[in-house]
């Protein structure tokens, strides 16, 4: 337990359907910049990715009064090493340090679990995205640096979604 009540703990089968909704509320904070149009989609992750991901011990919430209200997810599809798949955290909760918290926890267990490194797609041109990535130790890849999977990732979300803005970064540990 955190000392302001809250607390981060792997995640319980029963919680998944959970996670959309704090995904979904998230996703209006978007509704302020140019990338609207994808908040109003309202797309969310599979609930049967979410299920196999839980099931392996890579999903984690935030919980306040006993329910979630954040959370991030992991894989290791991609150039099998950890990748952040989706963190996001309810807007009330917001501004606390929780995202912080939530991504040292899926940090210290990739570190914990011999990975070299962790990696996410992000867009570049939002105030909360990429730059708070960077503030916690990620940096941005040049073409160069990015590994066969995370180039096709990265390029797979520019083809879905032409004009965004998306950058591939990469903490070591």
């Amino acid at each position: 337990m955190i000392d302001d009540g809250y607390s981060i703990r792997r995640a319980e089968r029963h919680e998944l359907a959970r996670l959309e909704a704090i995904e979904r509320a998230a996703a209006k904070l978007f509704l302020t910049t140019r990338y609207a149009s994808l908040s109003e989609k309202g797309e969310s992750l599979p609930v049967q990715f979410l299920e196999k991901q839980q099931e392996q011990g890579l999903v984690w919430v935030v919980i306040c009064d006993d329910a979630p209200i954040g959370f991030a997810v992991i894989h290791h599809a991609i150039d099998a090493q950890p990748f952040l798949e989706e963190m996001s955290i309810e807007p009330e909760h917001t501004r606390r340090r929780l995202g912080a918290r939530l991504l040292e926890t899926v940090c210290d267990h990739a570190r914990g679990n011999g990975a070299q490194y962790i990696a996410l797609t992000t867009f570049d041109d939002v105030p909360w995205n990429a730059p708070f990535y960077a503030s916690h130790g990620f940096r941005r890849l040049t073409d160069a640096e990015l590994p066969d999977g995370l180039r096709r990732r990265l390029a797979l979300e520019l083809e879905l979604y032409p004009g965004i803005s998306r950058t591939a970064m990469r903490r070591d540990l």
